[in-house]
């Protein structure tokens, strides 16, 4: 059985944190190795890397990291849990993700994926997802996702035309 709630928001934090790794994997690699004032660089270098074996490995390497992240337990209500203990299971999520862009990189044979990459990509991996997990951040969105239950008046207005676009939006209740 399926959870009512809140399953598009877990889908899209699920999606936020393998695009802010990939992000920073991207600018890890852009800050490495790019040559001096050549923003070209990008497309000379993913044109030459697209091979059918690095895509497979890329996309078995986004399945570690959600794996990753699943296991530390991320995805689940932390209500009542301190902010250190979740940037913990984030700072473990992003070590994993980070041993795991090691190993990809071994196996792939990927000359631009050494130490130092895989350093700068956990802490700006690290630096990236953190603020998701800050409570001014989930305070901001929470306040966004109220105005369902604070305008009373506009759910009143659309009880009286059944089925109106805000009860099929789920906004009134």
């Amino acid at each position: 059985m399926t959870a009512r709630h809140g399953s598009i928001t877990d889908f899209f934090l699920k999606l936020s944190d393998l695009a802010l790794l990939t992000a920073s994997l991207g600018l890890t690699i852009v800050y490495r190795y790019s040559p001096s004032q050549n923003p070209a660089f990008v497309i000379d270098y993913l044109s030459e890397r697209v091979k059918v074996t690095n895509a497979i490995l890329g996309f078995i390497l986004l399945l570690s990291w959600y794996a990753a992240f699943a296991a530390q337990g991320l995805y689940v209500s932390h209500r009542l849990s301190s902010l250190r203990g979740e940037l913990r299971e984030i700072a473990h999520a992003v070590a994993i993700s980070s041993l795991a862009l090691l190993v990809a990189a071994q196996l792939g044979k990927w000359p631009t994926i050494n130490l130092l990459t895989v350093g700068g990509f956990g802490v700006a991996g690290f630096v990236f997802v953190a603020p998701l997990a800050c409570p001014w951040t989930q305070r901001e969105s929470a306040r966004h996702c109220r105005w369902r239950t604070t305008r009373p008046e506009v759910c009143r207005a659309s009880e009286a035309s059944a089925g109106s676009r805000l009860q099929v939006a789920g906004l009134c209740r």
